[in-house]
Parts: structure tokens; C-alpha cells; sequence
């Protein structure tokens, strides 16, 4: 995700850990679901790295409200989630719900 850091983990500048690495791999399946990168909507402001820190601050994500996996993104996102295995357990009750 490094050719993106405009949208990545809002405190990108510390040392990667497991929560960036699940916050960037909630960003890919965003990509890969909506054919859009992250705030897309910011792509042509000169200050975009400064917009997305300000959301993130306020804990403002991007809305995948109706996208096939929402609740784990926003899981992701948040700091909900802290390792894969959350993920995974995550994923499958979501998959048991129907």
C-alpha cells in the first residue's frame, strides 16, 4: 500500500504493525470491491494526506454501508479488529448470519 500513503493508516509514520497491515488490507478489499482507491473523492487536493488524517481523526472511514464485507472493514478501520484470526472469526459469523 505504499504507493498510496495519502489514505493509509492514519498513524502511518510509526512503525508497521499488525493494525496497519489489517487497516491496509481492509483499503485493498475496498479497491477490489468498488473499483475505487480510498477516498477517491480526495484524489485531486494538494492537501489530501491532511483531508484523510482530519477524518480519520474524527473517526470518519469510508462509508461501505451495503458493500459485501462492510462490518469487517469498518472493523479494520476502527482498531476493532487487532490480528487475522479476528478477521477470520469475524468473517465466519457474519457468514453463519446469511
Amino acid at each position: 500500500m505504499s504507493g498510496y500513503e495519502w489514505f493509509s493508516y492514519p498513524d502511518s509514520l510509526e512503525a508497521i504493525s499488525q493494525q496497519t497491515d489489517l487497516f491496509a488490507f481492509a483499503c485493498a478489499v475496498y479497491e477490489i470491491i468498488t473499483g475505487r482507491v480510498p477516498h477517491h473523492d480526495l484524489k485531486d487536493f494538494e492537501d489530501r494526506c491532511k483531508r484523510v488524517a482530519q477524518r480519520h481523526a474524527q473517526g470518519q472511514y469510508l462509508d461501505v454501508t451495503g458493500l459485501p464485507l462492510s462490518e469487517m472493514m469498518q472493523a479494520c478501520w476502527s482498531g476493532k479488529i487487532g490480528s487475522a484470526d479476528e478477521v477470520i472469526e469475524l468473517l465466519q459469523r457474519v457468514d453463519h448470519k446469511g
